[in-house]
């Protein structure tokens, strides 16, 4: 299911899908016996997670990033008392 247009779902799809399986091929690389099963990406907008938990099934998931103002005033205050 998606909520997005479906030429925006494709694009994003195949761009995270290829980004999960070349961040599987590197933690291959560094030890065999380990697998990449959740990818957690995010940016100052959106959050995106790529969930593999067996092979040949993957579930894609992105939201917008709503920023509490009470976590927001909290950083602000906690940079003014390090000037």
């Amino acid at each position: 299911y998606t909520s997005l247009d479906n030429n925006l779902t494709f694009h994003i799809t195949s761009k995270l899908l290829s980004f999960a399986d070349m961040s599987r091929s590197i933690i291959r690389d560094i030890d065999p016996t380990d697998n990449l099963l959740t990818l957690r990406l995010r940016t100052r907008q959106k959050e995106m997670m790529v969930v593999a938990p067996e092979d040949g099934i993957q579930v894609i998931a992105i939201q917008k990033i709503h920023s509490s103002p009470t976590i927001k005033q909290h950083i602000e205050d906690e940079y003014d008392d390090n000037l």
